[in-house]
């Protein structure tokens, strides 16, 4: 072991150690700012992975190089297959038993949903003609490929695809019926009546009660007698149900317990839910017996929790994601019968031997006595290297959503740079009824900014992070929240960030039911009608534009010229009147993006002068954003560097 002491009295001969020293730790923190930079401009690099009924074959779509291709990889096996260039237009495909041939649904000409085939052995797309309408695609059974189509007459067919030649080999007319639910070998086994009754294949009842409007069908028996289906309870926690076809009667299939059920695995021999997991901060598995062994096995041995995804017709192999909130996701196989798990890839590029550390859930008391669920992610102890370590508040969009323990790759980049993550689920968020939901509804500058500010003052008094250097950010609801907290509680965070947050909740509730005619009551449930003088001062009064004169921090405020969720003109119009009142602000006006940055070069431009933009932003020191600015980004620039970096 090396240790050095540093007493003032350097000798000569240590000094070169000193610098080797020093320059490996940048080295470190450059090389890994430019792999934690990919986790958030390259999206995943491996998608739409599935696993062939016979447990054969493992496909993907790997995106890693110029263009798309679509693979296979034999089970147990390193190297992957090309089949064929992923074409333009395609969104999704099935594949044969036997992992030998495809079918791919896409858009063609016209945007009008199309299919086409292609196999192992002849790896040329063809058209796949069928007559109506697509009305559903899914996986294919262990027979053929499956679609459904809808004719002029509203009727809906099955269409049997056959494996070998991509030809429609069977059409199955199941008349005026609304839905269908497969079995565990992918075949369609029961239908729902016009009048929401469910009923095995070719019977279906003009008896009993119909399926609530709320229920959607997971899977069916193989032998057609039970149906299980999500549903939402009186709390409005999503749970699972089960009907006996036969009988009519409709029973509970979960316990979570003030939680939703969330993923959901089906036992493919006989097409019954054999699990679920409920949705906690960190997903927690409930089995049968049959499965519970393996599950829990697999939770025991690997860095996360197993989501499966697909399993072999025998259900001897498996295929799954590990969701952790310290890597990537990993898709992996699982053999049964062996116990041998094979990692196959990384959905997104990273340091494999480099994995954050553990972040943690915990409860508070909101100001008003609300139970609130905060998630606390550490800095990388390679890049931060004080004691005390900067913090960033990442505020979810919505309000309606959640964050939770599995990976989230904005969490894990700035957790690279060496900064804590603080994420609250503030009233509003879903998962934890519709109460807690519908606690947000007029309170979007108030209650919810409380929660929030409630959460930074929990962790700064229990966690070693630099309180004087915190910054919040967040998109769309996220940023307003972010900027709401600087302007409410001026003493939280002395930076902000936004992306498509607005800020001027007047602008916002004038102009969107304008644009959205259909949002329009949402947005006068949710904040207000500006047409009545009461909502309208209510709003004002929940802007943070109303408070712009008791901030403190440094803004950075970007959106999308093309924006129409949130309207561009609510983050222009609060920028400006940041700068108005001598406030130090950069805007970013992206004028070829929308509500989300889309483009990967405004992407990589994005997340480096965020990044930018915070170490400036702790450190005082000037900002400089023309370097690697894009075409088609303009700079609005108030900002100027903090004359305190001692405080917020």
């Amino acid at each position: 072991m090396l240790s050095l002491r540093f007493d003032g009295r350097t000798s000569r001969a240590t000094k070169p150690v000193i610098w080797l020293l020093m320059l490996a730790m940048t080295l470190v923190a450059v090389v890994t700012h430019a792999a934690s930079m990919s986790v958030v401009v390259s999206g995943d690099r491996y998608t739409l992975v599935k696993l062939s009924s016979d447990g054969q074959f493992v496909t993907f779509v790997d995106r890693t190089g110029d263009h798309p291709v679509l693979r296979r990889q034999r089970v147990g096996e390193t190297q992957a297959q090309e089949v064929v260039a992923w074409p333009a237009g395609a969104m999704n495909y099935q594949v044969s038993r036997d992992g030998s041939a495809f079918l791919l649904f896409g858009h063609g000409k016209g945007r009008a949903p199309s299919l086409s085939y292609v196999s192992v052995t002849d790896p040329v797309t063809r058209p796949v003609e069928v007559q109506g309408n697509i009305a559903g695609f899914g996986s294919a059974s262990v027979d053929d490929f499956v679609v459904l189509t809808q004719d002029p007459s509203a009727h809906l067919h099955v269409l049997h695809i056959a494996f070998g030649s991509g030809k429609v080999i069977r059409t199955d007319d199941l008349g005026d019926v609304s839905d269908v639910a497969l079995d565990g070998t992918g075949r369609v086994r029961s239908v729902r009546s016009e009048q929401g009754v469910w009923g095995t294949m070719g019977h279906a009842p003009r008896q009993g009660l119909p399926a609530p409007a709320s229920a959607s069908v997971v899977s069916a028996s193989n032998d057609g007698k039970d149906l299980w289906f999500t549903d939402v309870d009186a709390k409005g926690f999503k749970i699972l149900r089960r009907l006996n076809v036969g009988t009519q009667q409709w029973s509970l299939a979960s316990d979570a317990k003030d939680a939703d059920v969330s993923w959901i695995t089906v036992n493919p021999k006989t097409g019954g839910v054999d699990g679920y997991a409920k949705a906690e901060a960190e997903p927690q598995w409930v089995t049968m017996p049959d499965i519970a062994a393996d599950v829990k096995h697999l939770t025991a041995i690997l860095m996360g929790v197993p989501y499966v995804i697909a399993r072999s017709s025998d259900d001897r192999i498996w295929l799954f994601a590990l969701m952790s909130s310290r890597t990537p996701v990993g898709y992996y196989t699982y053999d049964r019968s062996s116990g041998r798990v094979v990692h196959l890839f990384w959905a997104r590029e990273f340091f494999s031997d480099e994995p954050m550390l553990p972040s943690v859930a915990r409860w508070i008391r909101s100001a008003d006595g609300i139970p609130i669920q905060v998630l606390v992610s550490p800095p990388s102890p390679k890049i931060c290297h004080t004691a005390q370590c900067p913090f960033v508040v990442k505020l979810h969009g919505g309000p309606h959503h959640r964050d939770d323990l599995t990976f989230d790759p904005e969490t894990y980049w700035l957790q690279s740079l060496g900064y804590w993550v603080i994420r609250v689920n503030f009233r509003g968020s879903t998962g934890f009824g519709d109460a807690f939901a519908h606690a947000s509804n007029r309170e979007w500058g108030r209650k919810v900014i409380d929660d929030v500010a409630g959460a930074v003052d929990w962790f700064v008094q229990t966690f070693p992070a630099d309180k004087t250097k915190g910054a919040a950010m967040g998109g769309s609801f996220g940023g307003f929240a972010a900027m709401a907290l600087a302007t409410s509680h001026p003493d939280a965070v002395r930076c902000v960030a936004s992306l498509n947050g607005g800020g001027d909740l007047e602008a916002f509730a004038t102009l969107l039911p304008q644009r959205q005619p259909h949002m329009a009551s949402d947005i006068h449930e949710e904040v207000g009608d500006v047409q009545r003088a009461s909502d309208l001062r209510d709003i004002r009064q929940q802007s943070p534009a109303t408070h712009i004169a008791v901030a403190k921090a440094r803004f950075l405020v970007e959106f999308g010229e093309q924006d129409t969720t949130s309207v561009s003109e609510e983050s222009s119009r609060f920028a400006q009147a940041l700068r108005q009142q001598g406030k130090p602000v950069l805007e970013v006006i992206y004028h070829n993006e929308g509500h989300e940055l889309t483009d990967p070069d405004n992407r990589r431009y994005h997340f480096q002068l965020l990044s930018d933009f915070l170490s400036s932003c702790f450190e005082g020191t000037h900002l400089s954003a023309d370097e690697g600015r894009p075409g088609g980004v303009s700079l609005n620039d108030a900002s100027v560097p903090d004359t305190h970096p001692g405080s917020p």
